[in-house]
């Protein structure tokens, strides 16, 4: 039996581009009210014991975004969850604002991260 109550808890980075790719998707579709957001920033004093927190909850390694779908089901990986929120809602996973975000900065963030890594391997 499913809990008619329980809003999705959504853990979020700050800076990291994929859970941004997902608050844009549900920013873009109109479904941020059927998620709460945690936002975790690396800048803050206590951000190593709330991810530790959070690690114990889920039962695995902090990666983000990641989403209690159900209460202890956690789901990660940020086109999933978008699919999985677009097929729960019945719209496109890829709306207009979100297709520039994934072939335009996205797609140039991820170049230069891939850069930055040969270069260190050099």
């Amino acid at each position: 039996m499913s809990d008619s109550t329980f809003i999705p808890k959504a853990y979020l980075l700050v800076d990291c581009p994929f859970s941004f790719k997902f608050l844009l998707f549900m920013t873009e579709s109109g479904l941020l009210n059927q998620v709460e957001l945690v936002f975790l920033n690396k800048e803050d004093k206590d951000f190593k014991n709330q991810e530790q927190a959070f690690e114990k909850l889920s039962g695995k390694n902090a990666l983000y975004p990641t989403i209690e779908i159900e209460p202890g089901i956690y789901q990660d990986e940020s086109d999933t969850l978008i699919q999985y929120f677009a097929d729960k809602n019945n719209i496109d996973a890829e709306p207009p604002v979100l297709q520039i975000y994934k072939t335009g900065v996205l797609k140039r963030l991820m170049a230069l991260q891939e850069e930055n890594n040969q270069l260190k391997k050099a």
